[in-house]
């Protein structure tokens, strides 16, 4: 239809996958040519389809007005708020803590920490089903750890006998 559609797919390691689409026609602002038009319009939702999918936004965003002559003075920015946590990446952060922990007294020292505290007494008021995920880990890393400490005693035969 003449115009421009540009899809970004941001995919978490985990498998999580956030896509954005955002449509526009060519960019027939100044003296472009047919290719520069297109150009400037993927250039265009190419930024803000990152920026939507991220969740991103912008204080001071002219919109490429600075590099007219005429551009207007650029506002005075506000200090940036620091973005909300998300719930879905708290959880995934502290899971993957868990599954690090190489013995059952590091996996205690995760749990017992004051920052893991706080994140899962934020997370618990935020989002109980990540919050019981995050629990869920725990227990079957504590049991997973314990079974390979119980099956580690197993394989390590009594010794009878005499040394000489």
């Amino acid at each position: 239809q003449g115009g421009v559609k540009v899809t970004c797919i941001i995919q978490h390691r985990a498998g999580h996958v956030e896509e954005t689409t955002l449509m526009g026609g060519a960019d027939q602002s100044g003296n472009k040519n047919g290719f520069q038009a297109i150009g400037s319009a993927v250039t265009y939702l190419q930024r803000y389809t990152l920026k939507a999918a991220l969740g991103l936004s912008a204080e001071v965003d002219d919109d490429a007005q600075s590099a007219a002559d005429n551009a207007p003075a650029p506002r005075q920015s506000k200090p940036a708020q620091p973005a909300a946590p998300n719930p879905e990446a708290v959880a995934d952060q502290m899971i993957a803590a868990i599954k690090g922990a190489d013995s059952e007294d590091r996996l205690k020292g995760i749990w017992t920490s004051d920052k893991f505290k706080a994140d899962l007494a934020w997370l618990r008021k935020e989002s109980p089903e990540k919050a019981a995920h995050v629990e869920a880990a725990k227990d079957f890393r504590k049991q997973s750890l314990a079974q390979t400490n119980h099956d580690l005693d197993d394989e390590i035969p009594e010794f009878e006998g005499s040394l000489t």
